[in-house]
């Protein structure tokens, strides 16, 4: 048991109406998925613009802009707000393991 799970346990012991956050707050979500979705929006139109110019680049962008996509869903998933049971928290809010 971890000092985040023993903490939860706790604080929910000595107040069962506490609620449990995990994430970001959805406004600053939407503000970084919008500017996410801009600068992915820039990279596809900078890639058409110059792939007639710099061929030897192409691939190295467009493997750019296919890295790009499932990072930015994999961020969006970790980090998306929301509640969480105190007596099971989930594995993001927990510290990692040492070895």
């Amino acid at each position: 048991m971890t000092y985040v799970t023993e903490l939860c346990r706790r604080v929910a012991e000595a107040n069962p109406t506490a609620c449990f956050l995990q994430g970001r707050r959805r406004g600053l979500m939407l503000l970084e998925n919008g500017i996410l979705a801009f600068l992915f929006l820039v990279m596809v139109a900078v890639f058409l613009w110059l792939r007639p110019r710099i061929h030897q680049y192409q691939w190295l962008q467009f493997v750019l802009i296919l890295v790009y996509v499932p990072l930015a869903i994999g961020s969006y998933r970790r980090n998306r707000s929301g509640t969480f049971d105190p007596l099971n928290p989930p594995g993001v809010v927990l510290p990692e393991e040492e070895p």
